[in-house]
């Protein structure tokens, strides 16, 4: 009995499940809604069960039209978002080169001896703070400043930590345009004192030890005259390069790619200049290897010795002077 009465309530409560289900409404899906949904949400255009409601409400041609037409914006945002990712990672190609150019400047001109040549250079009448790179930053250039999202600068420091980008106003950014203003000056000088300068040879005399006895300067005067009395005296000519850069500042300088300048420059200045200066970097390069292949760049203890001799003094002699003063010397 119990037996029975168990398979009577179990068959009692699957009719029971079976006539509730079939009394249960079936809701339909209302056409109007989905097509509404649909032009709000195109990604549901791609069930077909949407489509069919669709073309219920609006017809097979309205809708193929409709479909078209998000199948092109769909291709368009790819188009976009691979134009962005290859802009990105050519910028990010871009920051890597630019930071190990920084890093090759800082080795050439380190941050400690920066001030002592800038000082230097402004007692010859050069000053590379007042040059068109350091003004650039500040703005006297309006039209070379940095913009679109392809450059690696950016002026917002905040999106420079999201982004990777450089903050152009930054101390080190400043201290890179000054490092490339310096070499600038050497590589194309264009102020009247510096060209004078730039045409003015190194001429060192040296006694049969080779210690310097005197240094040409930057313009005439009669400062060697009577320097040494002896006829073993030794004269040296040297480019006048040799002013600017030691001979481990000048290896270092040749192992920087010229065209690695236009990683910085080619987001501040116009693609002539661009090219005009690695066209005039690729000379210096070559010029700077064979200098030093013929060890006319010194060495730093030579070179601070020949500055100590008046190597930048404007009232020291020029090589005519020196030429004239030795030629007057007792044989």
């Amino acid at each position: 009995m119990g037996y029975q009465s168990k398979r009577k309530r179990r068959r009692k409560r699957r009719r029971h499940d079976e006539d509730h289900s079939s009394s249960a409404p079936v809701i339909a899906k209302d056409p109007m809604a989905e097509v509404q949904s649909a032009l709000k949400n195109p990604m549901l255009m791609k069930n077909p069960d949407t489509i069919l409601a669709m073309q219920s409400v609006m017809g097979n041609e309205a809708v193929q039209r409709m479909i078209q037409r998000n199948t092109e914006k769909e291709q368009m945002q790819d188009q976009k978002e691979k134009a962005e990712d290859l802009i990105s990672k050519e910028r990010d190609l871009r920051l890597e080169r630019y930071k190990a150019m920084s890093l090759m400047l800082d080795a050439v001109f380190p941050q400690d001896k920066m001030l002592p040549m800038m000082q230097m250079y402004k007692e010859i009448g050069f000053d590379p703070e007042k040059e068109m790179l350091a003004q650039i930053q500040e703005g006297k250039y309006p039209e070379y400043l940095p913009t679109g999202e392809d450059n690696i600068f950016t002026f917002d420091e905040n999106k420079a930590e999201e982004t990777g980008q450089i903050y152009f106003l930054s101390d080190e950014v400043k201290n890179d345009l000054l490092r490339m203003q310096m070499i600038l000056m050497m590589v194309m000088p264009d102020d009247t004192d510096l060209i004078q300068i730039m045409d003015n040879p190194v001429v060192m005399v040296n006694d049969i030890t080779n210690s310097i006895l005197g240094v040409t300067g930057l313009e005439n005067s009669t400062e060697l005259e009577g320097v040494a009395g002896k006829l073993d005296m030794r004269l040296e000519e040297l480019p006048p390069l040799a002013r600017f850069l030691t001979e481990e500042q000048a290896k270092l300088m040749m192992d920087i790619e010229p065209g690695t300048f236009a990683i910085m420059l080619g987001d501040l200045l116009p693609p002539d200049q661009i090219e005009e200066i690695t066209r005039a970097i690729q000379i210096f390069v070559k010029q700077l290897k064979m200098m030093v292949m013929k060890g006319h760049i010194l060495k730093r203890p030579r070179w601070e010795e020949a500055r100590r001799r008046g190597m930048f003094n404007k009232d020291s002699a020029s090589f005519d002077q020196v030429i004239t003063t030795l030629n007057t010397l007792p044989r």
